[in-house]
């Protein structure tokens, strides 16, 4: 079996970060920049820039280097710096001004508890979509996914 378009970093961790994008620079994004590798057919880097005119974003994930796992939203009075994106636990608000505050958000159980449980919760009451994460939240994640991979083979 070989692999198809998509396959590897993208859509392994490259989705979790879509989705903070998706969730903080919402609107049509534009791809700015793109350095990307492949091996065998699959991805296994990416660092895109991406813009929606008033707002920049940042991709960058590896399957075969080290990298830091953080989401750093920046606005014009400080900054949040998120820990382990894929499966964040802590965050720290650096507020302008202001001492580092440090939000702790241990998970129940584990990182897939709360996910399991919900889809239980789904599909027990007959919902059809997650409040949490609508289509139109994973059909964004996608187009930021596309948008980058598209550049891949240009």
């Amino acid at each position: 079996m070989t692999p198809g378009p998509g396959a590897g970093v993208l859509l392994d961790c490259g989705t979790y970060c879509a989705s903070w994008i998706a969730a903080f620079c919402p609107g049509r994004l534009r791809l700015m920049s793109i350095a990307s590798e492949q091996k065998n057919g699959i991805d296994i880097y990416a660092d895109a820039e991406l813009t929606n005119g008033s707002v920049t974003a940042r991709l960058e994930c590896a399957f075969d280097r080290a990298k830091p796992r953080t989401a750093t939203l920046v606005g014009q009075k400080g900054r949040i710096v998120v820990e382990e994106l894929h499966r964040p636990t802590r965050a720290t608000v650096f507020a302008d001004g202001m001492e580092p505050q440090v939000l702790d958000a241990p998970y129940e159980v584990d990182d897939f508890f709360g996910e399991i449980s919900h889809f239980v919760d789904l599909i027990q009451t007959g919902t059809t979509e997650s409040p949490t994460m609508s289509l139109d939240d994973s059909v964004a994640c996608a187009e930021v996914l596309d948008l980058i991979r598209a550049a891949f083979v240009a």
